[in-house]
This record gives C-alpha cells, structure tokens and sequence, in this order.
C-alpha cells in the first residue's frame, strides 16, 4: 500500500540506556522494538539481573530467563563508570546518541558527572528521559522505589484480596510496564519537539504518578460517592458494579465475567432470570447486585 515501509519509526535513533530493575530496561526495549539502537550500559560484573532466577543447572554465564525477558533488542556495554577514563569514553558515547534513558534513584548519575542538566547544557539536542520512583516535587522524591511498594502506596494492593483480608497486588508489574510506556511515549513526544525546534528535553515519569493514573477511576469513585470504597466479595475492586462482576467457580473450574447490557440477557436466560433482570438492564443499576450476585459463588 502507498506510505508502507519497513523502516522502523524510530530507525537512527541511537538511546544509551543507564537502566536496571524493570521499569528502565522495559521502556529501553520499547524503543528497541520501535528501531532504535539501544546500547545499555552496565557495571563490571553486568546487570545483577543477568544472574537471578534462572535454573540451578544453567552455566555461570548463562544471562536468566528473566533479565533476557526485561532487556531484549538492547546491546550492552560493560564499564565501570567510577573510573575517569570510563567516564570520558562515555561522553563520547553521548556526544554521538540521541537519548539517555535512566531508573537510578535521584543522585546516582549526578555524582559520576552525567546530571541532566550538565548534558543538556553540552548537547543541547540530546534528549535525558529520567525514571523516578517518586514525584520529583515531592516530600519522597529522593527515596527509592519499586513496583511492589508503589502498588502499596498508589492503593492499587487495596483493590485485590477478599473484603475481609489483607490487600493483594497484581502478580505483574503492571507499575513499571505502564511507567515504560509512559517514558517512551514521552521521549517520542521529545523527538518530535526536537524535529521542529532542533532543541532536546529533559523528560521525567515516576512510577507513583504513574500508578495513580491507573486507579483514576476507583479514585474518583471514592472521592465522590456516598459510600465507602470497599473490595467486593469477589475479592476485587469496584464493588460498586451489578453482579455478575469477578471471576465465579463453577464444576469446570474458575470463570470470569463481566455485567454488560449487551450479555445479561444471555446470562438472565442461562440462570432464569429474564422477566426479573430485563427491566434493570437498561440502567444497569444497583438493582441488578440484589438478584444475581445469590446466583454466583466467588472462588474463596
């Protein structure tokens, strides 16, 4: 088809990535998977990564599973940033990249000479995309962070686990994974700008604003409806929806389903419920919960 290429868009685009943990290395793949040519920089002893989770029997230099999942379409650099000719060799590598993309908590960097506004200041073209744990203009903007902690700190832990237990996060980062994808949606924005005004920008996501954004509804709800924010029985959040709304159990095992007009008449017919439920469903109200949510048994 006319305009069809297999360019990829960011083709060209050369990103030193001072990345570890998840969110980085995540947001650094991203930019891999879009063309770019990302060179990760790491410690002498490699990423620490490269040597968790992985089978007992796997040889020493065998990278994990999990770090190869993290940190595909990267290549890697392995130099000890400490030492004043690794740190000139590194200048040089800036000189010639268009990105630096970083996780490490606020400091880290400056301290070897490679601050934001420093490079800024040198390469006024150079794009500097900093991950943060926290709010740079907050009262924690220094501590770090990790997606476990910033699920506990955002209340999106206080969404999952039974009514009457303890919160239970998502089992993925979904923290990190969402904070990538906010990086490079922001260093794309970044590229763009510099395509019009030939000038860089120092681009900054953190992680707790990000989870906050994955909450806005549940949040919004709870600041504003009468009754309290609560987990359902189901041991999910919005407690608020009509029944059905969870995953049920059931003789073939666990199943999942979701309240929406389009589906409850096929539900009400499955479970009898037709003349009772039909004059609800174009409202969808609370009125729906009193009638099915007896028919469905939550696993638990």
């Amino acid at each position: 088809m006319p305009g069809d290429s297999d360019v990829p868009p960011l083709s060209g685009i050369r990103v030193l990535a001072f990345t570890h943990y998840a969110a980085g290395p995540i947001a650094a793949q991203y930019l891999g998977s879009l063309g770019a040519d990302v060179i990760k920089i790491e410690a002498p002893a490699g990423d620490y990564q490269r040597s968790g989770i992985k089978e007992p029997t796997a040889a020493a230099h065998t990278p994990s599973p999990y770090f190869l999942g993290l940190n595909r379409n990267q290549r890697s650099l392995s130099i000890d940033l400490k030492m004043q000719e690794a740190q000139e060799v590194v200048h040089d590598m800036i000189s010639q990249a268009d990105v630096i993309l970083e996780n490490f908590r606020p400091g880290v960097l400056e301290r070897m000479g490679l601050a934001s506004d420093v490079l800024l200041a040198e390469h006024p073209g150079l794009i500097y995309c900093s991950i943060a744990a926290h709010d740079p203009a907050g009262p924690n903007r220094n501590k770090p962070g990790q997606d476990l902690i910033i699920q506990a700190l955002s209340g999106i832990a206080s969404l999952g686990g039974a009514a009457d237990g303890p919160p239970v996060p998502a089992g993925a980062y979904i923290v990190d994974t969402y904070t990538a994808s906010q990086a490079v949606i922001g260093i794309q924005a970044a590229l763009r700008h510099r395509d019009q005004t030939g000038l860089g920008q120092w681009v900054r996501v953190n992680m707790m604003s990000c989870a906050l954004h994955l909450v806005v509804s549940e949040a919004s709800y709870a600041l504003n409806a009468r009754e309290q924010a609560r987990r359902g029985r189901n041991g999910i959040s919005h407690s608020h929806q009509p029944a059905p709304y969870g995953i049920y159990s059931t003789r073939d095992g666990a199943i999942a389903l979701v309240a929406h007009p389009t589906s409850l008449p096929d539900i009400a017919a499955a479970l009898d419920l037709h003349d009772q439920i039909s004059p609800l469903l174009a409202s969808m109200g609370p009125g729906l919960t009193g009638i099915t949510s007896p028919v469905f048994w939550p696993i638990g």
